[in-house]
């Protein structure tokens, strides 16, 4: 009965404190990624270096983003992309015709969309993304109208609209029979130790919900396990109800 208590008080609190598993400070890292790209755009001379000098400054591309971080990345990806776009306008009366090194900056933006934007963000991010990324698409689809929409500039938006904007994160806790918890995200179903997968809703617990989680918190000092049980099994009802079915 002790591990069982031991387990559901676990529980409780990994409930009551959810935290998006395996975040990545990505903020910071395209804020130095950036920083670093606007000095390399003279190398840029075709796709290919546009790539590997995006390799260069950003590193490898975040997985999983911590909240605003998206909002972060189309701020400043599209102010890069202004500048791009603009620093490939036709000058008046050349006839559309685009000496290469202006084009630079162009392969870089297509570089950065393709390989740096975020796979993944919290629900709430996700959800506001859609928005963000249209938003950004359009203000750079007007851009490129007014610039001349020249083949380089299509190239650049049709990057934009083929990598879209990132999925949410789905948040786990795996609880383990011998009455660890293991960390979010880091184990499957049907592994050694009995450990199980409980998928936790992309929506916040209802009011009550809450309020049941901190009674069963209070119950594990006096080792009420039904009146633990009870609380929880309420709340397990809501969850499995409101999960998104295993992929």
């Amino acid at each position: 009965m002790k591990t069982t208590l031991f387990s559901a008080c676990v529980l409780v609190g990994a409930l009551a404190f959810p935290t998006t598993s395996n975040a990545q400070n990505c903020a910071v890292h395209y804020a130095a990624g950036f920083a670093q790209i606007s000095g390399l755009v003279a190398k840029a001379t075709s796709q290919l270096a546009a790539d590997q000098l995006v390799d260069q400054a950003f590193g490898a591309r975040p997985q999983q983003c911590e909240a605003n971080a998206y909002t972060s990345f189309v701020d400043q990806f599209e102010l890069f992309g202004r500048t791009a776009i603009r620093a490939g306008q036709p000058p008046r009366g050349s006839k559309g015709v685009v000496p290469a090194v202006k084009e630079n900056q162009m392969r870089l933006a297509i570089s950065i969309i393709r390989k740096m934007s975020p796979m993944k963000v919290p629900l709430a991010d996700a959800k506001a993304g859609v928005s963000q990324f249209k938003q950004m698409r359009s203000n750079l689809n007007a851009v490129a109208d007014d610039a001349g929409n020249t083949p380089m500039m299509t190239q650049v938006l049709e990057a934009i609209s083929q990598v879209g904007s990132p999925r949410a994160i789905e948040e786990t806790v795996q609880v383990g029979s011998s009455g660890n918890t293991a960390a979010a995200g880091s184990a499957t179903p049907g592994t050694p130790g009995g450990v199980q997968q409980v998928r936790v809703p992309n929506t916040p617990l209802p009011a009550w919900a809450v309020i049941k989680l901190y009674e069963a918190r209070d119950l594990c000092k006096p080792q009420d396990v039904a009146g633990i049980q009870i609380r929880l099994q309420d709340i397990i009802n809501w969850m499995e109800a409101n999960a998104q079915p295993v992929q």
